[in-house]
């Protein structure tokens, strides 16, 4: 008995450590797409992506900011039409 309850500890330490490290990948990632932009405001990719972590994290309003900042970078019909769709969406979960 004592030894499923050592197990059972150490399997929720273990998760609750991959979520903190999962958690702090997130912020590095979405800080090192933020500096891209600030090194170059017109990257459509970087403003795309940071849009997609902060969208993945339930930051929707956020995520709408970059998603827009994307488009208006963007001079691909296609990546256009695309980022249109995207901000329709986001903007219909904020409601």
């Amino acid at each position: 008995m004592r030894y499923q309850t050592v197990r059972r500890e150490e399997a929720e330490r273990l998760k609750e450590a991959d979520a903190n490290l999962r958690q702090a990948a997130e912020k590095v990632r979405k800080e090192s797409y933020d500096k891209n932009l600030q090194l170059n405001a017109t990257n459509a990719a970087s403003a795309y992506n940071a849009g997609l972590i902060l969208f993945e994290t339930n930051r929707i309003d956020e995520a709408l900011a970059r998603f827009e900042r994307a488009r208006a970078a963007s001079s691909d019909p296609g990546k256009i039409a695309f980022l249109d769709d995207l901000v329709r969406k986001a903007r219909a979960q904020m409601r």
